[in-house]
């Protein structure tokens, strides 16, 4: 499967990463690029932003991914201009979120 995370480099993201590249399928991460890669294994990288809707439009273009999944959605209109980048060009969206996405303001 041709998978892309938004984010990839995180606590959480990191060892989803990992195994989907341990199983064998082709693993694109999307994140600022500002934190060291714990990456193991081929794991291709673009550093943007991840709100840039224009980006994530010219990757589903760019790319037939078949699925994406989204560490870094806090917001409704994060979830909406994923929705609009991706719709009708990949299989399946995945939201995975923290209790971070829940209180504002975060207080642990």
């Amino acid at each position: 499967m041709k998978l892309l995370f938004l984010g990839g480099t995180g606590n959480i993201s990191t060892v989803g990463v990992d195994l989907a590249v341990e199983r064998g399928h082709d693993v694109t991460i999307l994140n600022r690029g500002q934190s060291p890669s714990r990456l193991r294994g081929p794991v291709r990288a673009v550093v943007g932003e991840r709100d840039d809707g224009g980006l994530l439009r010219r990757l589903a273009e760019a790319t037939r991914f078949d699925a994406v999944v989204d560490f870094l959605c806090y917001r409704p209109e994060q979830a909406e201009t994923a929705i609009e980048a991706f719709a009708g060009r990949i299989s399946q969206y995945v939201f995975i979120s923290t209790a971070a996405a829940y209180e504002k303001p975060v207080v642990n």
